[in-house]
């Protein structure tokens, strides 16, 4: 991970649409970090939104299992990333 806390939304279009974008990069590269993910992330621009190993860390902090859904909110990203950064950022493209 390269310390880019990645916009939320962003995230959210890459999980739903299947968007290789730095968004879902960003998200690999941390599930990876703490151990969620046990591939290691595809190079930038050709990795996938990691809905399992998202899945799998929301079980970890406690999200309700009707709620576990692999897809970004707010608790998840503020556990994930240390805060949430739930717009659209350029950067995030």
């Amino acid at each position: 991970w390269d310390g880019t806390i990645p916009s939320r939304a962003v995230a959210t279009e890459a999980a739903i649409q299947k968007i290789n974008n730095k968004a879902a990069w960003r998200v690999a590269c941390r599930l990876y970090d703490l151990g969620f993910r046990k591939q290691k992330p595809l190079a930038l621009g050709k990795q996938t939104f990691p809905t399992a190993a998202l899945k799998s860390f929301q079980q970890s902090i406690g999200i309700k299992e009707d709620r576990r859904d692999g897809l970004p909110n707010k608790t998840t990203w503020i556990k994930l990333f240390g805060k949430d950064k739930p717009y659209f950022y350029l950067e995030d493209n």
